[in-house]
Order: structure tokens, then sequence, then C-alpha cells
């Protein structure tokens, strides 16, 4: 048998070694829109094919630094958001070899939420233009993408980014009837008319159900106050929302 030395040498070079990403689905809910922040790249080199492309806030991952603080650095970077780690969740790893063509490129996702009112400084590092884009999936659950009036398909954006973004929409989806920590990107207190105009965005079907219904189902996530609002027909009382 050989040494650990040994088999150390012989195994080092033998497998091609992909670099390690960190992406962001940074999202914010935003007059009535589930929106996420993308960045439309600019050109890196001479022929770059993903130049003029939307793209995930995000960027390589350096040695001695864990996933979610390098993120946390790269969102204020390139952003200027100040993000806590307790705004992230883990989304999936993402792998395919051709996702890249310059080179094979490792990436792990995370579902990031903004605050309401979270202020924005300065981006620091900023070389490509932010845009907010619209996103919700359709009754297929597809997803669909919109920015300044003008529908995006899947080659508007960068790498497997549009992948990606499919993935985190229907990750949430999943989730709401148990774990719907989105609403954390929620004012404190909503009618529960917006709730379901909110929980639409993941599943249009909830714009025909009326509010009365759609409590009776996630009512274990709501908590009704002493305090009402005025609405266009009437006065509607406000609630809370809480995560198990």
């Amino acid at each position: 048998m050989i040494s650990r030395q040994d088999y150390q040498d012989k195994t080092k070079w033998k497998y091609e070694r992909p670099s390690l990403a960190v992406d962001s689905v940074l999202l914010r809910y935003h007059e009535e829109k589930l929106q996420v922040l993308l960045l439309r790249r600019t050109a890196r080199f001479d022929g770059d094919d993903q130049a003029g492309k939307l793209a995930l806030v995000g960027g390589f991952q350096p040695n001695g630094l864990a996933l979610e603080d390098n993120l946390i650095q790269k969102i204020f970077e390139k952003t200027g958001f100040q993000l806590e780690a307790s705004q992230f969740e883990q989304l999936a790893t993402f792998s395919e070899p051709e996702q890249d063509s310059q080179l094979w490129v490792v990436s792990v996702a995370f579902l990031a939420y903004l605050q309401v009112g979270q202020k924005q400084a300065v981006p620091t590092n900023l070389t490509d233009e932010l845009v907010w884009v619209n996103l919700w999936l359709n009754q297929r659950g597809e997803l669909q993408l919109e920015a300044n009036g003008q529908v995006l398909l899947k080659e508007d954006l960068a790498f497997d980014h549009f992948h990606i973004l499919q993935t985190a929409l229907l990750r949430i989806k999943g989730r709401l009837s148990y774990q719907p920590t989105v609403l954390s990107i929620l004012p404190a207190k909503n009618t529960m008319s917006a709730y379901r105009k909110f929980y639409a965005c993941f599943w249009p079907g909830y714009k025909m159900m009326n509010s009365t219904d759609f409590w009776r189902k996630h009512k274990r996530f709501f908590t009704k106050t002493d305090q009402k609002v005025k609405t266009s027909k009437r006065q509607a009382a406000l609630f809370t929302w809480q995560i198990d």
C-alpha cells in the first residue's frame, strides 16, 4: 500500500478542478411586484459572449472565506446593500460544465431577502448597470421576467442564471404552505388581500381565491391585529406575519 503523500501526489492533478463561485437571488417586493436585482454585464475581454446580458449578483470564491461572508462582501461592493447572514438561505449548487464557455464553474446560489426600507449605500465596486427585474411564475410554473416594460427571455440572462431564478421561485412556491420565509421581504403588517396578491407571484391561482379562503388555508402564519386600513371598498383588518 502506498503512503498518504504518494497517494496525494498521484491524484492531485488527475481530475480537473472547477472554479467556485457564489450567486445571490436578491429579492424585494416593490409596488406589488416581486423583483430581483441583476447586473447588466460589461465585456470582461474581447469577444465576451456574456456582455450585455443580465446576471445575478455574486462572484468567485476566494480561499479562506466562508461562502456567506464572501457573498455579503460581493453584494455590498456591487449594489451598496449591506446584508446580514440571517437574510440568506442556501438554495442549491449548480455545476453544469457548459454554463460558462470559458471555464468550468461550480456555483453555490443563495436566496437573499431585502427588508422593507433597507438602505442602499453607494457601491464601491460597481462596474455593471444595476437592473431591477420583475419576476413571477405562470400557471404552468414557468418563470416570467420583465424589465422596463420589456419581456425578457432565457437568452437575455448570462450563464445558467435563468435556471437558478426558476429554481429559486419554485423552491419558494413549494414552501409557502409550511415555511414561507419569503414573507420577510414584506412590511410587518398587511391586509389579507395584500398577502394573497403577494402569493400570486408564485401561483396565479391565488388571484382568483377570495381573501377568506386564503386566510383559512394559511392562517397559521398570520395574526389579526386590532388595526384597520381604508381600502377602495371598505375598512380592512391588518395582519402581522410570523414564520414557525
